[in-house]
């Protein structure tokens, strides 16, 4: 029954690690992939945060800020109509989600 539990545990410990190399949140972005998603990107004191800005520069500013786990591209549809709308839109994404630094850091 021992040598079962030791091989759960490890089979265990061996999948989690499979699962966060796999895991597009946890990946490395580099210059060549940012460059490919488009957008802008500014250097923050933890890394490079990926934001959009669209509209007229007169327009009332908005910003759309994502919830916990889903990235930027939640408000495409709400982006795409305050703009059309003559709205002055910023939209972000936060570290460790969409094309933005995942640091090795407390959230």
């Amino acid at each position: 029954m021992s040598r079962l539990f030791a091989f759960l545990i490890a089979a265990a410990a061996a999948g989690a690690t499979w699962l966060k190399q796999k895991d597009p949140e946890h990946m490395r972005l580099g210059e060549q992939a940012r460059k490919l998603e488009g957008g802008a990107y500014v250097r923050l004191p933890d890394g490079i945060t990926h934001y959009e800005v669209g509209g007229p520069d007169s327009g009332a500013r908005v910003l759309l800020v994502h919830g916990f786990s889903v990235p930027a591209y939640i408000w495409d549809s709400t982006f795409t109509a305050l703009t059309n709308a003559g709205y002055r839109v910023a939209r972000y994404d936060t570290y460790g989600r969409g094309w933005s630094d995942r640091p090795e850091t407390t959230y």
